[in-house]
């Protein structure tokens, strides 16, 4: 018996093991390389979840700080409505600087253009114009016409308004002021004394309290309640 004549089956079936081995291997390189990208960017997406994590934690934790300083043990006791709200807070205002960012790109895209573009419509134009006026000035790009708002002070302030979820409420006495985080006021309507409250955040002409105490749960703060600052006995 000789075996000659089956040598050239032997090696076209060797030829072609080694070229299916070749395509597989290289398959296998391919799936290999797309998951190392794969946990690159998940890497990279983690460390950035990690830090705005971090980030939010801190800003919580400070106020939280800056609230237990005053002596009172607010967060003491399972207060679980002024945690709530120092939190709803931080998510207000992330939530309100990832608009400004989004504003600001779509204003600047708009702006470059309008200078490129040919209006067909003139009115058209002017209206989009003014509309990037309007929001240049929301977020503080162009300065805004000066409303007659009176100002308060530490002594006699005011409520401008009450956020009905959280139960923020915002006073028109800020920074300029000397009105700082933590600082306690109190509110009145007429000559009755309503809630003691804390500031949380504050601004050059604003503040947002945080309320620790009502008088009555029936009757709770309003717009238009005067507020002042509370001293220590």
């Amino acid at each position: 018996m000789t075996i000659r004549p089956q040598l050239p089956t032997v090696l076209a079936t060797l030829l072609g093991m080694a070229t299916l081995a070749s395509g597989q291997t290289g398959d296998l390189r391919g799936e290999l390389n797309r998951l190392r990208r794969e946990n690159v960017n998940l890497s990279e997406s983690l460390v950035a979840a990690n830090k705005r994590a971090d980030e939010s934690t801190a800003k919580l934790n400070d106020i939280k700080l800056r609230l237990e300083a005053m002596g009172s043990g607010l967060l003491d006791g399972g207060d679980d409505r002024l945690v709530k709200a120092v939190s709803d807070l931080e998510v207000m205002a992330r939530k309100l600087k990832e608009m400004e960012e989004a504003a600001l790109a779509l204003s600047a895209s708009t702006q470059n253009y309008l200078s490129t573009a040919i209006a067909a419509d003139p009115e058209a134009r002017v209206e989009v114009e003014t509309r990037l006026r309007a929001l240049d000035t929301v977020i503080g790009l162009r300065e805004a016409p000066r409303k007659d708002r009176q100002m308060g002070n530490l002594q006699q302030a005011e409520v401008v308004s009450v956020d009905s979820e959280s139960g923020v409420v915002v006073v028109n006495v800020g920074q300029k002021e000397s009105a700082v985080v933590g600082m306690a006021f109190e509110v009145y309507r007429n000559d009755s004394k309503v809630a003691e409250a804390l500031v949380a955040q504050t601004r050059n002409d604003v503040s947002a309290l945080l309320v620790t105490n009502l008088e009555n749960e029936e009757n709770p703060v309003r717009r238009g309640d005067r507020v002042s600052f509370k001293r220590s006995n």
